[in-house]
């Protein structure tokens, strides 16, 4: 979550267009990639707001898109080149986030 938050915050759009992309702007994205820093360290469960989850989905949906070569095609091996872990990995987590909030307000 950390490398797609980095990524997409380091490329050259405005902070209008990562709103668009993303719900918000460099500043948050900055924070919320702070905060998972210290998650690492920590030993208590960490709990995110609905906000900053949308954030994180986007971010890994969003990733693969900046990978796209002609014909709509996503180059898999740039993909992992720059964020070191493959799509499915970012698909995947993807997928867990939606699934575990729906779990946790059923």
């Amino acid at each position: 979550m950390r490398e797609a938050l980095e990524f997409l915050g380091g490329r050259d759009f405005t902070d209008e267009a990562l709103v668009i992309q993303l719900g918000t702007g460099r500043e948050e994205l900055a924070r919320l990639r702070a905060h998972l820093m210290k998650v690492g360290e920590l030993t208590a469960d960490v709990q995110l707001k609905a906000r900053d989850l949308h954030v994180l989905h986007s971010a890994l949906t969003a990733s693969a898109t900046m990978f796209l070569e002609s014909r709509g095609v996503i180059s898999q091996e740039a993909f992992y080149r720059r964020t070191g872990f493959f799509r499915e990995n970012f698909d995947a987590l993807a997928l867990g986030i939606v699934e575990a909030a729906s779990e946790a307000t059923r």
